[in-house]
């Protein structure tokens, strides 16, 4: 029994195999990229219950009690209605898709400079005879 408690223990007293550091900023990663999706589904939501109101109201006014003759004219008014809302309503999904793209597009960009030099970095550290002694890309003068 002496030994199972010891083997019991011995996962607790081991260093982590992996990064923790690495880890910690996985997630923060990924809670940025979760906050700007949540965001842009918070918007979309007010989108659609905005429309599904205004949808509502256009069937009510279709609804209403009229003389035989006023439905023709009545049910023209409420698909006019209706495609006017769904255009606006795609205009404004649109506009919030645009809003996370960019957000998007801009974190990724940030996330991949980071990468990128710290990828550098450790090239350098790794191998610092192999350093070009020039940036790279840049032209050198005519001889």
């Amino acid at each position: 029994m002496g030994t199972q408690a010891a083997f019991g223990k011995a996962p607790y007293s081991m260093s982590a195999p992996y990064d923790a550091e690495a880890v910690t900023s996985g997630f923060a990663a990924f809670s940025e990229f979760a906050s700007i999706a949540l965001e842009a589904a918070s918007l979309s939501t007010d989108v659609f219950a905005s429309s599904t109101k205004k949808a509502l109201s256009n069937l009510r006014t279709l609804s209403e009690v009229r003389e035989r003759s006023e439905y023709g004219p009545a049910i023209a008014e409420f698909s006019q209605a209706q495609a006017q809302l769904a255009q606006d309503m795609a205009a404004a999904l649109a506009e919030v898709m645009k809003g996370c793209g960019t957000a998007m597009r801009e974190l990724t960009a940030e996330a991949t400079d980071e990468a990128t030099a710290a990828v550098s970095e450790a090239a350098k550290a790794q191998y610092p005879e192999a350093a070009p002694s020039k940036p790279v890309g840049t032209a050198s003068a005519p001889v």
